[in-house]
């Protein structure tokens, strides 16, 4: 068996954002309910904050968008997987809404 991989720790990043904020990253493990399950999540922080974001938006629960996410998500690909998913494609559209320039960046399936 390797030994473990030691992190390496770059001394010379600058501080502020995005940094700062990975420096202080935090998981956080919910419970929610999909498809009338109760089932535990482990997620970072910010994937949570963007779900309550965008489930606030819509005016929906994070569970009922939890369920709806669970229910497009393709056999083979674990619900975490899909939420993180989710949450990345949300704020890259909210991008392309807010800045046009965006719009010729790569969509899924596209190389």
């Amino acid at each position: 068996m390797p030994p473990p991989r030691k992190h390496v720790v770059n001394r010379d990043v600058p501080p502020g954002e995005p940094f700062d904020t990975l420096r202080e990253i935090k998981t956080k493990i919910r419970n929610v309910t999909v498809d009338g399950k109760r089932t535990s999540i482990r997620m970072d922080e910010l994937f949570w904050n963007g779900l309550d974001e965008y489930a606030s938006q819509k005016g929906i629960t994070v569970h009922h968008l939890c369920t709806t996410i669970a229910a497009c998500t393709p056999r083979g690909v674990s619900l975490t997987q899909a939420l993180r998913t989710f949450v990345c494609l949300y704020y890259r559209d909210q991008l392309h809404q807010d800045y046009g320039q965006w719009a010729d960046l790569p969509r899924e399936g596209a190389r």
